[in-house]
């Protein structure tokens, strides 16, 4: 379904667009992509087993794939076609590693029976899918509108500033990603065992290796960034260091916070999760709108901090309300017991 809205897609921009058949050509062989976009049931099944080395290798593979075919592309002047064959091939290639991968870890636990296995409890799968989808559209606005609002408010030379800003705070971003696809299954079995307490302990302990990591690359950064990003992409890209000490700052909290989501998604408050999201980028709108307009780059930097604070403070509250309604309901189970 996916890969026919996407090919009629294709044909529909080109139209409205104007574009020609070589690139309509190449948005359709593009879409075919799509055929291959099987990764959910693989990932799940390698995170459950806390397979976290086999990624590693995919992502290795299809890098190193894309690589090779770039620069073979490049050494032949294969032109835009090339690029988009290799990029396809190279995608497509990682994919079919996943599913592999995925397979042979079940095959190894004698459970190939598995999709020949009856669905059961479809509904509550399917609302846990929508309302994740959901909340995955929700996060857009703050993941890609920021350039746009960077460029309309304030300059086209600010906006090449603070996309580097952003790709310098990857590194953190990177390492805290990994994190949450570790973390997240090991919190959702602990849940389900009723090990609360458990659950609490791994999610502290891992954010306070984030904190030292991201605390450590932030400083870093704001001792040698401005001198390294002069040298290395010129004196107009280090014109404005609070800027970058200030996302940085800001970044290497978010990021060793990062546990706080997994935690609340495993406890089940996936609607919360949505209603949160939709006012806290309502007012990233609007405080980027209002601080960039006032402040300039500095001003979408703490729109940022407002994004991220009005996500975290009210999940971290719903969290600690549901602890201490457990261990409160943990005390009065006990009390009633003969003996306790």
């Amino acid at each position: 379904v996916a890969t026919l809205l996407a090919v009629a897609g294709s044909f529909v921009l080109a139209r409205w667009k104007g574009l020609d058949g070589t690139t309509t050509a190449m948005l359709v062989v593009n879409s075919l992509g799509l055929l291959f976009n099987i990764g959910g049931t693989p990932t799940a099944v390698l995170r459950l087993f806390e397979r976290f080395r086999l990624f590693s290798i995919q992502k290795t593979i299809a890098a190193v794939i894309r690589l090779l075919g770039v620069l073979v592309a490049l050494y032949y002047g294969a032109g835009l076609w090339g690029f988009l064959v290799v990029a396809l091939v190279a995608t497509t290639a990682g994919r079919l590693l996943l599913i592999y991968n995925a397979w042979q870890t079940l095959r190894s636990r004698g459970l190939t029976g598995v999709l020949r296995a009856r669905a059961t409890r479809m509904g509550e799968v399917l609302r846990f899918a929508v309302w994740t989808n959901l909340i995955t559209t929700v996060s857009l606005p703050v993941k890609h509108l920021d350039m746009a609002i960077v460029g309309a408010l304030i300059s086209l030379e600010s906006v090449g500033v603070y996309k580097l800003i952003k790709q310098i705070a990857l590194v953190m971003t990177m390492v805290s990603d990994s994190v949450y696809q570790v973390i997240y299954p090991r919190l959702a079995a602990l849940l389900a065992k009723e090990e609360l307490e458990g659950a609490l302990q791994h999610a502290r302990r891992a954010g306070a290796l984030l904190l030292a990591f991201t605390s450590c690359a932030a400083v870093t950064v704001a001792l040698f960034g401005p001198l390294s990003i002069s040298f290395l992409f010129g004196a107009e890209y280090a014109r404005d260091p609070l800027s970058l000490d200030a996302y940085m700052f800001l970044r290497a909290i978010s990021c060793a916070f990062v546990v706080v989501h997994p935690l609340f998604l495993a406890l089940g408050f996936v609607r919360q999760e949505l209603g949160i999201l939709i006012v806290s980028n309502l007012l990233y709108l609007g405080a980027a709108y209002l601080l960039g307009s006032w402040l300039g780059l500095i001003g979408i930097v703490l729109a940022y901090g407002v994004q991220f604070s009005t996500v975290l403070i009210p999940k971290c509250l719903i969290i600690r309300s549901t602890l201490l309604k457990r261990r409160a309901a943990a005390g009065a189970a006990a009390a009633t017991v003969p003996g306790a």
